[in-house]
């Protein structure tokens, strides 16, 4: 295997100590075949020293000076140029090795932070036994440091935002770029978990609520970075319950607020034309729920004359909307909602009255979603997210607690 090696070169920490020694220790340890020395003005002496001593080809070896070796911030510039040229010769950061064993404070500070940022191979450094502030010749000894640990929370914390901002597919491509054998037991369970939250939620967001509490159960319940993305027993139950009804085909009160809240969500995505798709999908189930719970119509796709209890009128009137081909009786969003006030619920004349829900409804028709080619602005989805609202209250008098109750914990 290649590799490549990056180092600080200091002057020693007093005027007896020689820190070319350790520093040829460590390049021999790692045995790159290609080397950039990190010097200052003063040091760069020790570092061609180092070159010489181990008869390093002139092109194997790059020496950087350092504009400032008491800036950590130019410092870790100037080794993140280092890095990338190495990169640009074909070196992956995983067969670049960091030496920040001498140099000033910053200049090891700065190639640490630029090492672990490229998620280089190996952080490196030299301790041993000290007398009177100096490692004594003979007792030195490598400490290696893996960046992926020190890499590991920020990971952790990139993949619990992508989860807080619905972006489930993102947040499990960071769990799974994570080494998993190189993390703590902490940090093990945490990702674990984050996996498990990120396809329990994708789950539920696509109405596949079944497989939701599978999921979420993989998940510690108890880690603290977990809280926001708990949900209570009982919220729990009513997604499995989702589930059930689903496979029924029935429409409840859960899933209709279900629905509205899968609208709200991709509002907060700005995918209004998906929001405004959930709504219009939403004011259509809140005729058919009424229709179901009220008059016995479990079907508009095939409603059944003989077990309704109607007049004339509306018998003929159902009749007409016949298809002559299948003979069946299918009402779509406003014969379903003509019917109603047919029946004399209040409901249909409510939806028949309202202009604002009629304008928004018109939009949404013109959405490239639906049949037409314009995208849907935030203002018309916000209103339509308005009517339909008030309108779904009209059937469900407790519909805006209830959609509270299932949004996402860390939405509410």
């Amino acid at each position: 295997m290649k590799k490549a090696m990056v180092l600080t070169v200091g002057t020693g920490t007093r005027p007896d100590s020689d820190i070319v020694s350790p520093l040829k220790k460590s390049i021999t340890n790692s045995q790159p075949q290609r080397i950039c020395f990190l010097v200052s003005s003063v040091s760069e002496p020790n570092a061609r020293r180092i070159i010489e001593d181990l008869e390093v080809p002139q092109e194997n070896a790059t020496l950087v000076r350092l504009e400032d070796p008491d800036d950590v911030d130019r410092v870790c510039e100037q080794a993140l140029e280092a890095f990338h040229r190495l990169r640009q010769e074909g070196y992956q950061p995983d067969e670049i090795d960091a030496d920040f064993t001498s140099g000033t404070k910053a200049m090891s500070a700065g190639l640490a932070l630029a090492a672990a940022a490229i998620e280089c191979r190996h952080l490196k450094y030299i301790s041993g036994r000290r007398e009177t502030g100096v490692v004594v010749p003979g007792t030195e000894q490598f400490r290696i440091i893996a960046p992926v640990q020190l890499l590991a929370w920020r990971k952790l914390e990139m993949a619990r935002e992508f989860l807080r901002h619905l972006h489930y597919g993102a947040a499990s491509q960071v769990i799974e770029s994570l080494p998993h054998s190189a993390l703590s037991t902490h940090h093990r369970c945490l990702a674990k978990s984050i996996g498990a939250l990120a396809r329990a939620y994708d789950a539920w967001d696509k109405f596949a609520h079944d497989k939701f509490i599978g999921e979420y159960k993989q998940a510690a319940a108890d880690l603290p970075e977990l809280a926001p993305f708990r949900v209570s027993d009982g919220t729990g139950q009513r997604v499995v319950a989702m589930g059930k009804a689903e496979q029924e085909q029935r429409l409840t009160e859960d899933l209709l607020a279900d629905l509205y809240n899968n609208a709200v969500r991709r509002g907060k995505e700005g995918k209004y034309d998906d929001q405004v798709a959930r709504l219009y999908r939403l004011v259509e189930m809140v005729a058919q729920y009424e229709l179901a719970e009220h008059y016995g119509i479990r079907n508009t796709s095939d409603v059944r004359l003989d077990d309704l209890q109607v007049t004339t009128e509306v018998r003929q009137w159902l009749e007409a909307k016949r298809d002559p081909i299948n003979k069946k009786i299918r009402l779509g969003l406003r014969d379903s909602y003509a019917l109603l006030r047919q029946l004399g619920a209040p409901l249909g004349t409510s939806f028949e009255q309202d202009t604002q829900l009629d304008s928004a409804l018109q939009h949404r028709n013109q959405s490239i979603l639906a049949h037409g080619v314009r995208p849907v602005r935030q203002e018309r989805a916000q209103r339509l997210t308005e009517a339909v609202q008030a309108l779904a209250v009209q059937v469900i008098p407790k519909f805006e607690q209830r959609a509270h109750e299932l949004q996402f914990p860390w939405l509410k």
